[in-house]
């Protein structure tokens, strides 16, 4: 990649749930006219091959394959859907917001907003359906499902539910060739503790999976929130770090998890919410320059309408947020942050 190239990028977004926002192609677009790249952070494998899908011909966007601790349990990671393969009102999920328009709280069961839609759904829990794939029956899903052998043990039907183990061998599957991981890691809070043993069980299948099958330049985007130690012992077990670009996003582990994601080489994504702790600050003000990267984690509500001048926006002001934690000249941090970002997608 030509410094000329990286620079097509002024900032560079490195979680965010692109797809869950209901104009998601519009937001894609217009990023890409503001100079943004954007890593997007899928929660399950189906929202994956979809994303794969309506992204084709996004150049700023690069899609990870994902299945965020929150859906791991869920016996409904694929929804019923009717014959066009789009979900019901009531099998969204809502999630809260603040003024930047991330996740209300990291590891907390989040307040219901407003819905987007032509209904308003019901109040749901984060173990709501989510959002199936779209093609017709009988249709094999394109992109990254094509691009492994072992696929073909993913189903084309748009009729079917999927178990937790179903939903580990598929993202375990669509994992093996993907150069692009997320969101996949552990979630103890108490919210979520219950589902502990398959969230370690999914997420130890994982790396392990990518770490078998190495594939270039891997970017990994993890969710660890109360289980910084158990997700960092998992990476060094399988020596993922040696293979991969491991990014803890939203980091809030403690000080010891902290040295030891250093010592591991492991990137740290920031958002404003990290910043508005103490402990947040003092770790995106150590963490190494080359190392630090900017996330959004929008939007705060799933299937909610989006716009590229707010991503913009909340990754300006978490810009420069750091500038003044760490001393630093903000358009030097920038442009240090954008070109190892892109570097890292190969934008």
């Amino acid at each position: 990649m030509s410094t000329m190239d990286a620079r097509r990028f002024k900032l560079v977004d490195m979680h965010c749930h692109l797809d869950r926002m209901c104009n998601a192609a519009d937001v894609a677009r217009e990023a890409a006219a503001r100079g943004i790249g954007i890593f997007c952070a899928t929660v399950t494998p189906q929202d994956a091959i979809l994303a794969q899908k309506t992204f084709a011909n996004c150049e700023n966007v690069r899609v990870g394959v994902g299945l965020h601790p929150w859906w791991v349990a869920n016996d409904r990671v694929l929804a019923r859907a009717g014959t066009r393969g789009e979900a019901s009102a009531d099998n969204r999920i809502s999630t809260g917001v603040d003024s930047d328009g991330a996740l209300i709280a990291h590891g907390q069961t989040p307040a219901r907003p407003n819905a987007c839609g032509p209904a308003d759904a019901p109040a749901h829990s984060v173990d709501a359906g989510t959002r199936i794939f779209t093609g017709t029956e009988g249709e094999r899903p394109t992109n990254i499902a094509s691009q492994s052998s072992t696929a073909g043990n993913l189903c084309s039907c748009t009729e079917c539910t999927l178990d937790s183990v179903d939903a580990i061998c598929r993202v375990a599957n669509l994992a093996a060739a993907s150069p692009y991981i997320g969101e996949v890691g552990l979630d103890f809070s108490p919210a979520h503790v219950q589902t502990r043993s398959m969230q370690l069980e999914a997420f130890e299948r994982i790396v392990r999976t990518c770490a078998e099958n190495p594939c270039g330049a891997r970017v990994v985007s993890i969710h660890a929130v109360r289980a910084a130690r158990e997700a960092l012992d998992i990476l060094e077990r399988h020596a993922l770090t040696r293979s991969a670009t491991c990014v803890f996003h939203w980091f809030s582990g403690t000080s010891d998890d902290f040295l030891r994601l250093r010592r591991l080489g492991c990137c740290v994504s920031v958002n404003n919410r990290m910043l508005a702790t103490r402990r947040g600050r003092e770790y995106a003000r150590q963490m190494p320059a080359d190392r630090l990267l900017l996330e959004t984690d929008a939007p705060g509500q799933f299937d909610a309408p989006y716009s590229a001048s707010e991503l913009e926006a909340s990754l300006m002001r978490t810009l420069c947020a750091l500038a003044r934690l760490r001393g630093a000249d903000e358009h030097e941090l920038a442009s240090r942050i954008a070109q190892a970002s892109a570097g890292l997608l190969r934008l």
